[in-house]
């Protein structure tokens, strides 16, 4: 039986982790976790946008082994298990997660559909976001 409270407590802690570490002038990190269905093999980047004044800027955030453990965590609580986590977390402190159940990536590789949305990210971001609010 899924403990729906541990569950709930171990994204919430991995949130609020995520939201301690972002850089300054952060607007989103997006985490992406992969892992085989066993749990073993993870593989994991977080990727943010920032307010550039003028542009977005894109990029990748130091890897935090606080939001390793705490992703981990996560999965460990979690039944069924997930074997990719994708989370997106804004300054504001609403996230979006979306968790996958059939990845079977190669050790140290994204499967091509995940490493597809993390290449398309700058796109997705700009066209849920519009232009930075100093853009004119």
């Amino acid at each position: 039986m899924v403990d729906v409270v541990a569950r709930q407590e171990a994204l919430e802690a991995l949130v609020e982790r995520i939201r301690q570490i972002a850089p300054p002038r952060w607007v989103q990190v997006y985490l992406a976790f992969e892992t085989h269905p066993d749990g073993s093999n993870p593989t994991w980047v977080m990727l943010g946008a920032v307010n550039a004044d003028n542009r977005w800027g894109f990029g990748q955030f130091d890897l935090d082994p606080q939001v390793f453990d705490l992703a981990v965590a996560f999965l460990d609580v979690s039944e069924p298990t997930w074997t990719t986590l994708e989370l997106k977390v804004d300054r504001a402190g609403t996230f979006d997660v979306d968790l996958g159940y059939d990845g079977t990536a190669p050790a140290g590789e994204f499967t091509p559909a995940l490493l597809e949305r993390l290449q398309d990210y700058p796109t997705t971001f700009q066209a849920e976001y519009g232009d930075p609010p100093h853009a004119g």
